[in-house]
């Protein structure tokens, strides 16, 4: 089977001369948003609010900034979305809050959150980072938009992140060009390798991708490296060529779930991207998951790599409740037809 996530790029090799720039480029989503929150000027301590059920970078970036997160609980409709109608939101008594977009859709409360937050004067933070291509109109107040080419997204291709928002003068100042030691260039081809899916690993590649791990990556915040800037360029464009593409794939399995007893798609408005579905399944999704291991399906659960605030958020009900129930499966473009049939089959034999 193809990698999870696989690249929306259909090759590793970008031979043409980069002619191209993405302005407030970043080396990475994490360090993107702690571009934005740093922007903002706030004091040290200051508590900024963000989803419980997001991935360890977001509450990485929070915490490494030097701010206090406060975890926000599920809504209570059985969907992975996070309620922002908090108390210490309403009441202004948070600076900033940071709105997160999953899954290539647009948060089915944009509008009531962005009325609180410009009511309040907060900074809002809209990180897009899985979900290039949706449609930007609808964000109409924002201090700063964040889209990311790692694994899991939209625009997947060479790693990196850029930045909507964000004070050129600013920008100049807290963000430098990687240095040659930080062998960005080479980690983001090893990488887009990876998730290529006609991609063959030559014997060079396992070379380098045993003594890369051995070498410490640079911790500070610079641009994307020249290889990330071009794949990140041809991921953006090829996001809206092959949005038809991307929604035929969906509905393949849309059509294999079709009243099936156990899985669920957990939400869809119709308006969505469609580079990934997430199930939701009936009674957890542990076996749910080694059903899948079991005929080599890649699949993935955010509980499952969620370390940071675990402790923090035991009394947040619904994520507690509703967060392991919820499984993500690629419907990528470039997944090969024969496959989505495959998968398509083992979902309909689940029981």
């Amino acid at each position: 089977m193809t990698p999870y996530f696989p690249s929306i790029l259909p090759s590793a090799e970008f031979p043409e001369p980069d002619q191209s720039s993405l302005p407030f480029s970043v080396n990475s989503g994490k360090n993107a948003i702690r571009l934005l929150l740093r922007s903002y000027g706030l004091a040290k301590g200051s508590t900024v609010a963000l989803p419980a059920y997001v991935c360890d970078s977001l509450k990485e970036a929070v915490l490494q900034e030097g701010f206090t997160p406060l975890y926000l609980d599920l809504k209570t409709d059985g969907t992975y979305w996070t309620d922002y109608n908090h108390p210490e939101i309403n009441q202004h008594k948070v600076p900033a809050v940071i709105l997160v977009h999953l899954y290539g859709f647009i948060h089915p409360d944009t509008e009531q959150i962005m009325e609180v937050c410009r009511k309040n004067k907060l900074f809002l933070l809209h990180d897009a980072a899985q979900s290039y291509g949706i449609d930007e109109f609808k964000l109409t107040y924002t201090s700063g938009l964040v889209y990311s080419f790692g694994p899991g997204k939209s625009s997947t291709a060479a790693g990196g992140a850029v930045v909507k928002g964000l004070d050129p003068e600013f920008y100049k100042k807290h963000v430098s060009a990687p240095p040659f030691y930080a062998l960005q260039n080479l980690r983001s081809k090893q990488f887009l390798k990876s998730r290529v899916a006609t991609h063959r690993s030559t014997s060079r590649d396992k070379v380098i991708n045993r003594f890369l791990p051995r070498i410490p990556e640079d911790k500070g915040i610079r641009t994307m490296c020249s290889l990330q800037i071009r794949a990140a360029t041809a991921a953006m464009e090829l996001v809206h060529k092959l949005r038809n593409t991307r929604k035929s794939n969906y509905q393949m399995l849309v059509q294999a779930l079709a009243r099936h007893p156990l899985l669920k798609i957990a939400y869809d408005d119709g308006d969505g991207l469609y580079f990934k579905m997430v199930l939701s399944v009936e009674g957890g999704a542990g076996k749910f998951k080694t059903y899948l291991q079991e005929h080599h399906i890649s699949c993935f659960s955010v509980m499952d790599a969620w370390h940071i605030g675990k402790t923090a958020i035991a009394s947040l009900t619904h994520v507690l409740r509703q967060g392991d129930s919820f499984v993500e499966l690629s419907t990528e473009a470039c997944i090969p037809e024969n496959e989505l049939i495959y998968v398509a089959g083992v979902l309909s034999g689940y029981h």
